[in-house]
């Protein structure tokens, strides 16, 4: 495969887990795996002959990329060699990098991105008349990239649970129909922290739970002022908890279910309707729940009775597309 003038190959084995770099105070994901392996044929019809990386690493040790962009650096390898099997590779993505944090590392856990593969230009090859099978004796290599289409089919990401489960720490959730209990002083630092500036935690006892009506609310003013990626990444997890759609997929655009607007308060429900965009399983919905709102301190009957009217024209055009 061709990609940016560079031809690419995949890899085959990646492992992952988070480490603590004590001496520069900085967390990482730590990987190792094989970047490409010795003696297979791929989809391209190309085989990797041991020894074909040793002069060009010997040179210099390949760039860690985003789908072969340079542009987009996301770590270091710390170790790039060959053995028996391949050329077998140690690297780390810093966890203080928002771009890893907020994107790759959400990708891999939705699925669209597990595999690998690099960039390299051929010094040295031999090619098979008989078969139309390319060997490849000596290459210069420039890279190794996170990617999300490769050439091998079997260059998976094989332990990417593992480094999910590091870096979004379990994420403790209160029951949907539990009281919000607002924090206290010494614990708001703490969630701050936790939720990067999201105002989605509780007291529950002497714990902070994230809880879903606060977090659905998040999503509603979300629709008003963009959230940043790493806030995107705590809204994903958090709705992984909950086993509710991510609202943050890179491509897909986010829709509210009824799960949501049932436990949204009817101010975030008309921002919900007049900003953003309902599931038409949620429309009829909509409709007569709202139709139903009884008196709040801040609105009078006439405000409810005129934002009614507004939300059942809305949902009734909504559920007809």
């Amino acid at each position: 495969m061709e990609e940016n003038g560079l031809l690419v190959l995949e890899l085959k084995e990646l492992k992952f887990q988070r480490v603590e770099d004590k001496a520069k105070k900085a967390d990482f994901f730590e990987f190792d795996g094989y970047l490409s392996t010795f003696g297979n044929v791929d989809l391209v019809d190309d085989v990797v002959v041991r020894g074909c990386f040793e002069e060009s690493l010997r040179e210099r040790m390949p760039k860690l990329l985003w789908q072969h962009d340079w542009k987009q650096p996301i770590g270091v390898f710390v170790e790039c060699r060959e053995d028996d099997k391949g050329l077998y590779v140690k690297g780390r993505l810093p966890m203080s990098d928002t771009f890893v944090a907020g994107r790759v590392i959400p990708q891999i856990e939705a699925g669209s991105v597990d595999s690998m593969s690099i960039g390299y230009s051929v010094k040295v090859a031999e090619y098979d008349m008989d078969t139309g099978i390319r060997y490849l004796k000596k290459v210069k290599l420039y890279e190794g990239s996170l990617v999300t289409l490769p050439a091998n089919p079997e260059a998976r990401v094989a332990a990417k649970k593992d480094l999910l489960n590091s870096y979004c720490k379990t994420i403790e959730i209160v029951s949907i129909d539990a009281p919000i209990v607002e924090l206290t002083e010494d614990k708001k630092k703490e969630a701050e922290e936790k939720g990067k500036g999201l105002d989605v935690f509780v007291a529950d006892g002497d714990k902070i739970k994230v809880h879903p009506k606060k977090a659905f609310a998040v999503k509603a003013d979300a629709l008003k002022q963009d959230l940043t990626k790493e806030q995107k990444a705590v809204m994903n997890k958090i709705y992984s908890e909950l086993k509710l759609e991510e609202p943050y997929v890179e491509g897909k655009e986010s829709t509210f279910c009824e799960t949501e607007i049932r436990n949204l308060p009817v101010s975030k429900q008309i921002t919900v309707i007049r900003y953003g965009k309902l599931s038409k399983s949620c429309s009829d919905y909509i409709v007569k729940a709202l139709g139903k709102c009884g008196d709040t301190e801040s609105e009078t009957v006439k405000e409810q009775e005129k934002t009614i009217e507004e939300i059942k024209k809305l949902t009734k055009k909504w559920s007809e597309k």
